[in-house]
């Protein structure tokens, strides 16, 4: 039996999660979570079932102004799973610690100047939020998710391996790259 296609380019995608810790001005600790397509082994986010299918939707112009705008803190440091749905952890009571909007900056991808067809670097998405020194204070941050402008949808969920306790005094600066390549 053929095929009735054959896939000849895949979008393969890839995160970046700096979490830095800030007393005042000075940066404390870094805590990075890394991961790419081409790299195994390494800490990545994941690029949940209901955020492909939005992303999909997306490019046929469905639904239209539909756009991922929050970084949303939770509770819960268990490894992130395909079926994880946005709607499932907001039914926890108290695992959502709040959804912070978050700036956006698009990097365009930079082209090789030795054969302008091929891209040398990808477009990379950045969001970022701060988490200021008196807010969510004695809460034990274990989940970061990338969450789209109508509160329902998830993007992307990482876990943090662990709990992260904020205290009062500190800042954090969640900082969070999509590559596509």
């Amino acid at each position: 039996m053929q095929k009735s296609f054959e896939y000849h380019e895949a979008l393969r995608t890839g995160g970046y999660i700096a979490f830095d810790l800030y007393r005042g001005d000075e940066l404390v600790e870094r805590r990075e979570f890394r991961g790419t397509v081409s790299v195994p082994g390494l800490l990545k986010n994941l690029i949940v079932a209901e955020g492909k299918e939005r992303l999909a939707g997306m490019l046929g112009g469905n639904p239209l102004g539909s756009f991922v705008k929050f970084i949303a803190v939770g509770t819960n440091p268990v490894a992130a799973t395909d079926a994880d749905t946005y709607a499932a952890i907001k039914s926890v009571a108290g695992r959502v610690l709040r959804e912070f909007v978050a700036s956006f900056e698009l990097c365009p991808g930079v082209f090789s100047v030795s054969d302008p067809t091929t891209l040398e670097t990808p477009p990379v998405a950045r969001f970022e939020v701060e988490i200021g020194e008196t807010e969510l204070v004695g809460s034990s941050i274990g989940e970061l998710m990338l969450v789209f402008n109508d509160k329902q949808v998830m993007f992307a969920r990482k876990s943090l391996g662990g709990t992260i306790e904020k205290l009062a005094g500190f800042k954090i600066v969640i900082t969070w790259f999509i590559v596509m390549s």
